[in-house]
């Protein structure tokens, strides 16, 4: 799309002003990969059913935790008038003098702190009680309230792979609450690849009701892995982004103000760039596709090099393309661990 001439003015400045600021100079651009469309059709499904749960995992580095930020924002937008509860599982504490000795007093004492947790992650502005049973009955009042207006929860559990049996136990606890109270509940848990052997614990050597509860449906977010995916995510920089905001200007239109009057788009170059990651290191053993924050520096380098050539005849340059990719470190980074077997329905 062509801009106007009064836009072209507005970009040009604005590009002077904010270059160094721009989300894909920073290489922290926030770009909706397929997979974390798939994640959130997923989850949008699954917000259909009265009481239900899904489960992803992902590499590190391959977009989890946008695909949190895209639900956190988007559900809200799907589901009118839900509420959203986000909770990062925490690292099990090492320090074992401080723990009861007893195994039923052991177990209170930590359903109290991960109670008192919930309560400080919803930014619980009262009293916290510190008696077990009425701190369980602040946490279920609180996450009733979170509900909303439309009496849906989605309960997004993030480091999941943390998760075990007495913290899933509560977790049922406070979902089976809500659930007699009329509220729908969504569970989404999302964590590294260590959550598919974490699942193979839960239905082996926990019980097999927490796995049908929350892990029965798990799937993987892949990165990109083809040409195609690649230009998927790179159409969202020429026609679903903002930069500045406020602006109206796309990020196209903000790095490449001249050349987007002519009709570039940043998309064109997506073939060109998939050809140089495959040609500079092809997709290894246990890999899912490029993960998004190699593309995310690959494409920062790649503004920066072609800033100065900015211009209504600009043309895509495969030496600088393959330059930039080659800064992305893609080709000297370090193997993934490979998959834990699964073979249960579900699991993708």
């Amino acid at each position: 799309m062509k801009m106007e001439p009064s836009k072209l003015a507005l970009a040009i400045e604005m590009r002077s002003a904010h270059w160094s600021i721009h989300p894909i100079v920073l290489a922290n651009a926030k770009l909706p990969t397929p997979a974390v469309t798939f994640a959130v059709s997923m989850v949008t499904a699954e917000g259909m059913v009265h009481r239900s749960s899904v489960a992803f995992w992902a590499h590190p580095a391959y977009g989890k935790s946008f695909c949190l930020e895209v639900l956190r924002n988007d559900l809200p937008h799907i589901f009118l008038g839900c509420g959203i509860f986000v909770y990062e599982v925490k690292p099990k504490s090492d320090d074992t003098e401080s723990q009861p000795k007893q195994k039923k007093q052991k177990i209170e004492w930590r359903e109290n702190i991960l109670l008192a947790d919930i309560l400080v992650e919803m930014e619980y502005e009262g009293h916290i009680e510190h008696n077990l049973p009425k701190k369980r009955a602040q946490v279920k009042k609180a996450l009733y309230g979170i509900a909303g207006p439309a009496r849906h929860l989605f309960m997004l559990l993030d480091e999941a792979q943390g998760l075990d049996e007495d913290e899933l136990k509560i977790f049922k606890t406070l979902i089976n609450y809500l659930v007699k109270t009329g509220i729908r509940v969504t569970v989404v848990l999302m964590g590294q690849i260590e959550l598919l052997e974490q699942r193979e614990k839960i239905s082996n050597d926990y019980r097999s009701d927490l796995d049908i509860r929350f892990t029965a449906s798990m799937y993987e977010l892949p990165g990109i892995k083809s040409a195609e995916d690649l230009e998927a995510t790179l159409e969202a920089c020429d026609t679903a982004s903002e930069f500045p905001p406020g602006s109206g200007l796309t990020y196209t239109q903000f790095l490449f103000p001249e050349a987007c009057s002519q009709g570039f788009k940043l998309r064109a170059i997506a073939r060109s760039m998939w050809e140089c990651f495959m040609s500079t290191s092809p997709i290894r053993a246990n890999e899912s596709g490029v993960a998004m924050s190699y593309i995310a520096r690959a494409l920062s380098h790649y503004v920066n090099l072609m800033r100065e050539h900015d211009g209504p005849h600009m043309q895509v340059d495969p030496a600088i393309i393959a330059k930039a990719v080659k800064a992305s470190g893609y080709a000297t980074r370090k193997a993934v661990r490979s998959p834990v077997s699964m073979s249960k329905k579900g699991t993708s």
